[in-house]
This record gives structure tokens, C-alpha cells and sequence, in this order.
């Protein structure tokens, strides 16, 4: 028998399905793609991590799985600081802060006095913007704002 005749039956044979999928997903690399910029861990298996375009995720189990957090926005963002399981702040660009109370599960949007780039958070619980802010005001018992 002819080996072209064998090899074209064999391959009208075989079925190949090529489904379409229901939308697009970030497929590498996992769980996303975005720059991240700071990371604070609240325990040794507990750590957040944020960055370019409102990225934030969660770690439960020392960094071996990450999930995806949704936050109101997709601004730069840049340091986040929880002080336990549940109180959190995340601050970023034009003034940005994101606080939750309940470990992440809803972020309360606010805005400091400055529009400047806040870009850190300090372990006294100050909110550090660049060389351009000159303004402090309260947010909380816990944080003022530079």
C-alpha cells in the first residue's frame, strides 16, 4: 500500500477540536504581568504585593500561590502596609490611599492633600510622598499623610 495513501488516511482520521474561549486571560506570566513595586508580609505565609495598574495580590501559603485582588483602581500604585491580618493601606499615584479593615475583602478609596506620588509607607505609620509634598494632615488616629 502506498505510505502517502496510509499518512492522509491517518490524518483525516484524526480529530482536532479547537474550541474558542469564552474571553481573553492573562495566560503567562501567571497570576499576572503588571511591574510589582512593594510587597509586606504579615506573617510568614501572609504577604500583599502591588504595583503598575492597580496591581494587587495575596499570598496565603508563603508565596508558593498568588491571588489576584481587585481594587478600585488602576493607578500606579506604590507600597502597601498591613498592620495586621485585617487593617491595611495601600497609597499610589495623585494622592491615592486604599484602606480596608476587613483583610482585603473591600478597599475604602480616599485622596491625601497632596496630588503628588505617595510612595511609601513607614514603619511609624507615616505616609511618605516625593520631594514635591509639603502638606501633613491626619487620615486616622494611626496615619497622617506627608
Amino acid at each position: 500500500m502506498n505510505p502517502k495513501f496510509i499518512i492522509t488516511v491517518v490524518l483525516l482520521l484524526l480529530e482536532f477540536n479547537v474550541n474558542a474561549q469564552d474571553g481573553w486571560y492573562w495566560l503567562n506570566p501567571l497570576p499576572q504581568g503588571n511591574s510589582l513595586t512593594a510587597v509586606d508580609f504579615t506573617s510568614p505565609l501572609t504577604a500583599w504585593a502591588v504595583g503598575e495598574f492597580g496591581a494587587c495580590l495575596k499570598t496565603t501559603n508563603g508565596g508558593d500561590d498568588w491571588s489576584v485582588i481587585t481594587l478600585p483602581t488602576s493607578a500606579y500604585l506604590g507600597d502597601v502596609c498591613f498592620t495586621d491580618d485585617n487593617n491595611g493601606t495601600i497609597i499610589g499615584a495623585n494622592g491615592l490611599i486604599l484602606r480596608t479593615n476587613d483583610g482585603g475583602l473591600n478597599w475604602i478609596q480616599q485622596y491625601g492633600t497632596t496630588k503628588s506620588l505617595c510612595s511609601k509607607i513607614a514603619s511609624n505609620n507615616f505616609l511618605y510622598g516625593d520631594s514635591t509634598s509639603s502638606s501633613i494632615s491626619t487620615l486616622s488616629p494611626n496615619f497622617c499623610f506627608l
